[in-house]
């Protein structure tokens, strides 16, 4: 079943662009509630690392660096979903945000030379089309 771990990201972050509303709600600042996030997320860390055996991770130098960058892009981006989650519906911050992927596609296509197939361009093409159609007006 390998696509269980796909299924488990996609409830998991279901949950996680909804949740921040809730938190927004009942704390006075987004940094607030981002801070008890990565606070949550260094539970789960070391959970993790108690499943595999080992709480030391791994050093190899390139993979620490982009693996601390990816932490910086995630944080930042999360400090402001907060934001955007204490002004705007979530509904419209959620689906606005559900983009981010053709960004991954197009720094795959420009970074790591990767090609679409042409049914891969029309699934892009949709999804563009999924959530402009999902999109609440405003």
């Amino acid at each position: 079943m390998p696509w269980i771990h796909a299924v488990i990201t996609l409830v998991c972050w279901g949950f996680w662009a909804f949740l921040p509303k809730l938190a927004v709600k009942h704390l006075p600042d987004a940094f607030s509630a981002l801070f008890y996030q990565q606070l949550g997320s260094v539970v789960c860390l070391l959970g993790y690392g108690a499943t595999r055996g080992s709480l030391a991770p791994s050093f190899q130098p390139k993979g620490v660096l982009f693996a601390a960058l990816a932490g910086i892009a995630a944080t930042t981006g999360m400090a402001f979903y907060y934001r955007a989650a204490a002004r705007l519906p979530v509904s419209v911050v959620s689906v606005t945000t559900a983009l981010y992927p053709l960004v991954s596609v197009a720094l795959a296509l420009l970074v790591l030379g990767e090609r679409l197939t042409p049914r891969q361009w029309l699934g892009a093409a949709l999804a563009l089309v999924a959530v402009a159609l999902l999109a609440p007006a405003s």
